[in-house]
């Protein structure tokens, strides 16, 4: 590696900011660990991604998955992780 001028990069990963002092509301938990369905879009899960690029910095992708087929049936990329994401 050093006669080829070789060479690792790290990259320190993403830390969290301190704690917010304000307290956050909880929404009820509607499914309750029940995930089963009978039919298509009864019940649907979604969830956010932070991905890391190299000339973007941070982006962050939504997806929303129909329990019943599995299957992605929306999505959202941005650089901005706000309420339109």
């Amino acid at each position: 590696m050093k006669e080829l001028d070789i060479h690792s990069v790290t990259v320190n990963k993403w830390k969290a900011a301190s704690a917010s002092k304000t307290k956050v509301e909880q929404p009820p938990n509607l499914l309750k660990q029940d995930f089963s369905t009978t039919g298509l879009n009864q019940k649907c899960t979604a969830d956010m991604t932070y991905i890391q690029t190299k000339r973007n910095g941070w982006c962050y992708l939504s997806t929303i998955m129909d329990l019943h087929s599995r299957r992605i049936i929306g999505y959202s990329f941005s650089k901005k992780m706000d309420t339109d994401l």
